[in-house]
């Protein structure tokens, strides 16, 4: 980290009586206070489900020199922009307002305020979900179309298989701007974009999954252990 965001986060974190107030356990999430630096960044604290593989955590970006929160559902990771602050204060602010709300979405213990897109769309009752297996080349349904989650750029997972032995999963999305459905995987935990599953419907991403998702998942695993 720089000089001066070592600086800032000394003096922020120093007296910050928030810290004392996290909780040990929200909805099965259970709290790590890290208050180290990595990299680029200075992880605070994190809320984590390790059977689920879903976690949160709070940190300043020593490039934005902002506070952050990211958000990790097995192999996909983003930032909420809810609470993005360039003030201890503010971030305190954020987080009262937003955390045990997120954590509570991710534990679906509260509903997520999905877009009425999604509804048009048909996704949460696509019949497709019952031809998607538990378990396909390997890989794990980790993910369903009856909860679509939202990421980031009004992106929403649809589904995901996850093989977390080899870090590596192929996951479709859909976003509401666009109104496109798309495919990205992760090799090794590097992101990879692929075009042969973007949709403008459903009836569309449907034919594309069966010519192309099997042999998809082959191509993640092979390179994967390669």
């Amino acid at each position: 980290m720089k000089e001066k965001a070592k600086e800032k986060t000394e003096t922020d974190l120093k007296n910050w009586s928030y810290l004392d107030e996290l909780k040990d356990d929200i909805f099965g999430f259970k709290l790590k206070k890290e208050l180290k630096e990595d990299g680029a960044v200075f992880q605070i604290f994190s809320y984590e489900n390790a059977d689920e593989h879903k976690n949160v955590c709070a940190y300043f970006h020593d490039e934005t020199m902002e506070y952050k929160v990211s958000v990790s559902i097995g192999l996909i990771n983003f930032c909420d922009v809810s609470f993005f602050a360039d003030s201890i204060k503010i971030f305190e602010k954020n987080l009262r307002e937003n955390l045990e709300k997120q954590i509570g979405i991710l534990a679906r213990k509260e509903d997520e305020n999905i877009s009425f897109l999604i509804e048009e769309k048909g996704i949460t009752d696509w019949d497709f979900e019952k031809n998607l297996p538990k378990n396909l080349e390997g890989f794990s349904l980790f993910s369903t179309p009856k909860n679509p989650t939202l990421t980031i750029n009004g992106s929403y997972i649809i589904f995901d298989y996850t093989d977390f032995s080899i870090n590596s999963n192929f996951a479709i999305f859909y976003n509401i701007f666009r109104d496109e459905f798309f495919g990205e995987s992760r090799i090794n935990g590097t992101p990879t974009v692929t075009y042969d599953f973007d949709s403008k419907n459903l009836k569309e991403l449907e034919e594309k999954l069966k010519m192309n998702m099997v042999n998809y998942l082959k191509e993640i695993r092979n390179k994967a252990v390669a």
